[in-house]
């Protein structure tokens, strides 16, 4: 079974605790907005799985090293933008 996990850790003091939960939950509802688009492909997921990968991955790390990509490209994106955060996934 493949899984995608994507971690975020803030550095810098910009934001409280409780405010970079906030930030990174809504980057994560951005997350899963993005990968709403595959829903259904999830029901065969041996046959579909390079495509899910494919689509699960750019929701969450496209972007991720390119400074000039707007925060609502990905969930890196989002965090490193909005939250002051890095991305490990």
């Amino acid at each position: 079974m493949y899984l995608n996990f994507c971690y975020a850790d803030s550095h810098g003091e910009k934001l409280s605790k409780s405010e970079f939960d906030i930030c990174v939950q809504e980057c994560g509802n951005q997350y899963e907005e993005c990968s709403k688009a595959i829903r259904e492909l999830w029901r065969n997921f041996q046959k579909n799985k390079k495509q899910i990968m494919k689509v699960m991955n750019s929701c969450c790390l496209r972007g991720q090293g390119d400074h000039s990509q707007p925060s609502t490209l990905s969930f890196a994106t989002c965090v490193r933008d909005r939250c002051g955060a890095e991305l490990w996934g």
